[in-house]
């Protein structure tokens, strides 16, 4: 895991980013890191970030900061995965698949393998992706704009991607 001050680095110069995705999270609050994410969200940066591991319904920091949209993982059957944090309070919160995704890794002979893996990281990585396609979209949206989109898309707390997509086209910002 990398330190806080690492991390404040990265969101302090994202070198262009549009999404930032950590896909970490710790029990502890940290003043720095969060003063770093309103920078980036002042910035126009969309800030997702993962739930936790940890079968809790409460979020780790910083994915309960209230600007930061939260990801939680959920099975195939659209189930709450047993390990995934969440919590019924926090808004934005988003449940992603997150358990039995195949994903790219590098075996100990340097190969690319195909692995399965879980967890909320992996969710927020998905989620980091589907907002990615809205930003081809609509490149000049903001985060309200992509979360009020996200949360209209929402069938049951499976986001349909098509209609987030057509939404989006569809809308004009939010104060316009």
């Amino acid at each position: 895991m990398s330190s806080a001050e690492d991390i404040i680095t990265e969101l302090r110069y994202n070198h262009g980013a549009h999404i930032l995705c950590l896909s970490l999270g710790s029990h502890l609050y940290n003043k720095e890191v969060e003063d770093s994410i309103n920078y980036a969200d002042n910035k126009n940066v969309i800030v997702v970030a993962a739930a936790g591991d940890y079968s809790e319904r409460d979020l780790l920091f910083p994915a309960s900061m209230s600007r930061v949209i939260a990801v939680a993982s959920e099975d195939e059957k659209g189930n709450i995965c047993g390990f995934s944090s969440y919590s019924e309070n926090k808004s934005p919160l988003f449940f992603i698949p997150g358990e039995d995704i195949e994903t790219l890794s590098i075996d100990e002979e340097g190969k690319t393998i195909i692995e399965r893996s879980e967890g909320t990281s992996v969710s927020c990585a998905l989620m980091a992706g589907i907002i990615a396609l809205g930003l081809e979209i609509r490149p000049d949206a903001c985060a309200d704009l992509l979360t009020n989109s996200l949360y209209r898309a929402d069938q049951g707390r499976i986001i349909d991607v098509r209609e987030f997509l057509k939404i989006l086209a569809s809308e004009s910002e939010p104060n316009d």
